[in-house]
C-alpha cells in the first residue's frame, strides 16, 4: 500500500485514495465516542463485538495455555456497559463538568481504572463514557526500570 503525507509533515501519512478527504467523523452525524458506540450497537447489535480466550495457566514457563474462545455481541457489550456506568452512578459519581478547568474538582467525577486489555475494561470505560465520568487509566509496570521508561 503507497502513503503520502497529510500535509508538509512526512511523519502524518495517508493512503493515496484519501489525500485530500479526510473524514472529521466516522459516520455523519457521529462526533462524540458515546454516539460512535450507540451507532454501532444499533447497526451491528446482533454481531460479534469483542472476543475473549479462556486463560488455562502456563504451559511452560514462556508458554501461555488458552481454552475456547467466548463471544460477546454489541448488544450484549451495551447492556453491560449501561449497567456497569449506572452502578457508578449509583455509587455517587457524577458526570465531570461541561468546561475542563485546572480547578480541583469538587464532586465525585473522576475514577481511576486499571486497564487489563481485556473485555471487562472496555465495557468498563464504554460505562464511563456513556454517564460523562472522566476517567484515567493506569497500567501495570513490572519493575522500577519500566517505571522509569514509562513515565
Amino acid at each position: 500500500m503507497r502513503s503520502v503525507p497529510v500535509a508538509d509533515d512526512e511523519s502524518h501519512r495517508v493512503a493515496t485514495e484519501f489525500k485530500g478527504n479526510l473524514k472529521n467523523t466516522p459516520v455523519e452525524g457521529v462526533t462524540t465516542l458515546h454516539e460512535l458506540a450507540q451507532y454501532a450497537c444499533k447497526t451491528f447489535g446482533h454481531c460479534n463485538a469483542m472476543a475473549q480466550r479462556e486463560f488455562l495457566g502456563q504451559h511452560t514457563p514462556k508458554v501461555k495455555k488458552f481454552g475456547d474462545v467466548s463471544y460477546r455481541t454489541y448488544a450484549q457489550v451495551q447492556d453491560a456497559s449501561l449497567k456497569f456506568g449506572a452502578s457508578l452512578r449509583s455509587a455517587g459519581l457524577v458526570a465531570s463538568p461541561q468546561k475542563a478547568t485546572l480547578a480541583q474538582h469538587t464532586t465525585s467525577c473522576t475514577l481511576a481504572i486499571y486497564e487489563n486489555t481485556c473485555p471487562e475494561w472496555m465495557i468498563g470505560a464504554l460505562g464511563i463514557y456513556i454517564f460523562f465520568i472522566f476517567y484515567n487509566d493506569t497500567y501495570y509496570a513490572q519493575s522500577f526500570y519500566d517505571i522509569m521508561f514509562i513515565s
